[in-house]
């Protein structure tokens, strides 16, 4: 009896063993980065300049360490509050989708659908200044919150917020810009099969994280998956960066490679009700969520996102689309070819 006791400690404790060698092992080949290798091509590219609304697409995006930009317009530096100062979206209003938005430096242009009314922004401080609009240092700072993260904005006055209160029949709404003197929000990242926050990552106006990247295959092999009239395009992911890879292989990308530029993978995107957007008629749909949630919620090394913001501790938000962090600064281009280094399987 005593020697059966003593096999079976012996095998227990054996079993403990080899998982602190695979523990160890996992860990030291996660420091050591696969070769890369050529996994596809930039097909599009997309700054917003405003949140919750339509984004421009660009032949070529400047990258810096906090995303993108165009000229002295930095992705998602503009959005749109209530008259609680709460952050209007398209999951509460998905009429946003439908108004117009051009850029014609120094200045973005927003339209309604039939073009009957519009609105010139200025992207820069001093414009707002020229036009007798209250400028960062006295205009009204404005405080709101995005996904539990407190942060600030200007409010750009009151005939710009006009314009969307007139859209969309609620009143007192404010456009408020980003001034980077009153603080900036931490990224999000996904690491060790948990979420956390890098306050060395800053962001602006984002839901997430920096620079959002789809794939035009796994859009594709989504519409497969879909079994109504309601097919999606990339649109319905809003992503800054759009390629062409096999399909869902981004979800391994651990470092990504755009001529001389490096990006590291932060997390993978949580889907919500904003995909549901039909980007023609400004109403909710079915799809994707139904598909998604058939095919991409989150299981194994991905059950921590669990946590993330919307989930209420339940897998019911799907995965779709990655963040990326820049490690460095230049310019990327549409037809520029991306390559990868990818991630070491698990071991468990």
């Amino acid at each position: 009896m005593e020697s059966s006791e003593k096999l079976i400690k012996q095998v227990i404790l054996f079993g403990f063993g080899l998982i602190g060698l695979a523990t160890v092992i996992s860990q030291l080949l996660k420091c050591r980065l696969k070769p890369f290798v050529k996994v596809g091509v930039i097909r599009k590219l997309f700054i917003y300049p405003i949140k919750a609304l339509k984004p421009v697409e660009l032949s070529q995006l400047e990258v810096y360490k906090r995303g993108v930009h165009w000229k002295q317009l930095k992705d998602r530096a503009f959005m749109l509050v209530n008259r609680k100062n709460v952050m209007i979206t398209q999951r509460i209003e998905p009429t946003l989708a439908l108004l117009n938005v051009k850029l014609d430096f120094p200045y973005i242009i927003v339209s309604t659908p039939d073009e009957t009314d519009s609105v010139k922004i200025p992207i820069r401080d001093e414009d707002y200044e020229d036009e007798n609009v209250e400028s960062s240092e006295k205009g009204e700072i404005v405080e709101t919150n995005i996904w539990g993260d407190n942060i600030k904005g200007v409010d750009c006055g009151s005939k710009y917020g006009q314009f969307f209160s007139n859209y969309l029949g609620k009143p007192d709404i404010k456009l408020i810009r980003f001034d980077s003197k009153l603080g900036y929000r931490p990224s999000q990242y996904y690491r060790d099969g948990k979420l956390g926050k890098d306050q060395n990552i800053e962001i602006m106006y984002h839901d997430t994280s920096v620079i959002h990247l789809v794939n035009t295959e796994s859009v594709e092999t989504l519409n497969s998956w879909i079994e109504s009239d309601e097919k999606v395009s990339y649109m319905n992911f809003r992503p800054n960066i759009l390629v062409e890879a096999a399909s869902f292989d981004e979800d391994d990308w651990e470092k990504m490679r755009i001529g001389s530029l490096e990006f590291q993978q932060l997390l993978k995107c949580v889907r919500c009700r904003v995909t549901t957007v039909d980007r023609d008629k400004g109403t909710f749909m079915k799809e994707p969520l139904v598909a998604l949630k058939r095919h991409r919620l989150p299981k194994n090394e991905d059950l921590g996102y669990i946590e993330a913001p919307g989930s209420n501790g339940k897998l019911t938000l799907p995965l779709m689309g990655v963040f990326f962090n820049p490690e460095s600064e230049g310019e990327i281009s549409v037809g520029d070819e991306v390559w990868a280094s990818h991630k070491h399987k698990s071991w468990f």
